[in-house]
């Protein structure tokens, strides 16, 4: 019960228009009991029997009581309507109903001067606690008062209901309750319903026939259909990457396990039976077995870099030294590419990371540059410190690479171009996304900036240790 978010909504609408409602309806009974607005129809009369005794007393001033005695037999008032005459101090000094009701405790007169300047009416209690709703006049001649008091029944919801304006009241009530109805049908429509449809959107995410969720309704929903449509693009972002990894590893894998099969059947059923011809079959095998262990470890290291969970052994070295180390090594590949190499990086500031990691990150850059620089070309290393971060740049002078391929080449098994050179040591397409999640485990990343025709420049970003302060290394020690 109450487990869906319309309900809910409509519960809590119900609970508000209930709870201002009573509270009207009890703040209404409370005023109400302390008025006299019900008893109009009493006041009425009582004004009307005291403007009747006033007219007799201006007959005889001097005496009002013998006037009020005189009036009151010739013309009796209702029998539960009281006449009274009271001294200045309050005292009674003539009560209609001495003999059948008790004496009514005017304690002040503060409040028969109220009605009389007010043209209102007041209760006031007599000793039995009998509640008497009245109204009074002074009379100037003899410095009396002349009250006229009837009981006051208690507030029934009959009596509340008979009166004209406590009906009018109920209608506007009424009238409003429908409004607050058609309001929260309105509210209810405005902010579910956009939820409504983005769950019943949300059911498709990652399916191929997935709609994105429309952004409407209050901000807040917008930014939640926002975020849905953000991972539903995400989500149909990875299914199509494992469907692109299943499919490049399947067609990586296929042509070495097709040569080791046909060579190896050529051995056993006697196709390759010289010598130099099983040789020859045997190379081939361990080739292209060699040829898949490293796409499988290279895959493995891909994936735990991705994942974060390769154990780097991060150490303070100096990439000026790793650079001049790998130009060595690679200068036997240049020359025989007929490519140059150039290493300016010197005075950098010390990195604290993983120096076979880097290594690597920068093997595959630099042979990357070679592959892909014509001959008499030149590749050439630099470095700088920009916002406490150490770059070396790896610029070639090649034909550079397409604008719309950029976005594309960290992609796993991506080759720019595929009828470029490369030859016998042809890759996989993974050395340049390794060495992007190699630079992003350091904290650091690759950058790329191409222009087809001028060349390529990669950019590898590595973060300088943080500065401890003198107050840190007194605490360390």
């Amino acid at each position: 019960m109450f487990k869906t978010l319309r309900s809910r909504l409509w519960l809590g609408y119900s609970l508000l228009i209930l709870v201002v409602l009573g509270a009207f309806f009890v703040g209404l009974a409370i005023t109400l009991n302390r008025s006299s607005v019900l008893y109009r129809q009493v006041v009425l009369q009582m004004r009307l029997v005291e403007q009747t005794l006033v007219r007799k007393i201006e007959q005889e001033p001097s005496n009002p009581i013998k006037a009020i005695n005189t009036s009151l037999i010739d013309r009796p008032v209702a029998e539960n309507m009281r006449v009274l005459i009271l001294d200045n101090r309050g005292n009674p000094l003539f009560d209609s109903h001495s003999d059948t009701d008790v004496p009514i405790k005017w304690v002040t007169l503060v409040g028969i001067r109220r009605t009389e300047d007010l043209n209102n009416s007041l209760f006031v209690t007599d000793t039995n606690q009998k509640a008497w709703i009245y109204i009074g006049r002074r009379l100037t001649a003899t410095n009396q008062y002349l009250v006229i008091a009837s009981p006051r029944g208690n507030l029934t919801l009959k009596i509340m209901l008979s009166d004209p304006m406590i009906r009018l009241i109920i209608r506007v009530l009424v009238f409003a309750l429908i409004v607050s109805l058609v309001m929260a049908a309105f509210m209810d429509h405005w902010l579910a319903e956009p939820l409504r449809k983005m769950a019943k959107t949300a059911k498709s995410l990652g399916l191929e026939k997935h709609n994105p969720i429309p952004l409407e309704g209050a901000q807040e929903v917008k930014e939640l259909a926002k975020s849905l449509n953000e991972m539903s693009r995400q989500v149909r972002e990875s299914q199509q990457s494992q469907r692109d990894f299943v499919s490049d590893v399947s067609h990586e894998l296929k042509t070495p396990l097709t040569s080791i099969q046909g060579f190896s059947n050529a051995i056993l059923d006697g196709t390759a039976s010289g010598e130099i011809s099983i040789k020859h079959a045997a190379h081939v095998i361990s080739t292209e077995s060699e040829r898949m262990l490293r796409l499988v470890l290279d895959l493995l290291t891909l994936t735990r870099l991705e994942g974060g969970v390769e154990n780097l052994e991060k150490k303070s070295m100096d990439l000026a030294i790793l650079v001049k180390n790998i130009v060595e090594k690679l200068s036997l590949t240049a020359a025989q590419g007929k490519v140059r190499l150039n290493s300016t990086v010197q005075n950098i500031p010390l990195v604290l990371a993983d120096a076979d990691r880097i290594t690597q990150a920068l093997t595959n850059l630099i042979e990357n540059g070679i592959k892909y620089t014509p001959e008499d070309g030149m590749v050439t290393m630099s470095g700088d410190v920009v916002q406490r971060m150490v770059r070396i740049h790896i610029t070639d002078t090649g034909i550079g690479i397409d604008p719309e391929e950029l976005p594309k080449i960290f992609n796993r098994f991506y080759q720019v171009d595929k009828s470029r050179k490369g030859g016998p040591s042809k890759s996989e397409g993974l050395g340049l996304p390794i060495a992007r999640q190699i630079a992003r485990a350091h904290g650091g990343d690759i950058l790329v900036k191409s222009e087809k025709g001028h060349g390529t420049c990669f950019t590898l970003l590595l973060p300088l240790p943080e500065q401890k302060t003198k107050a840190a290394e007194e605490n360390q020690k």
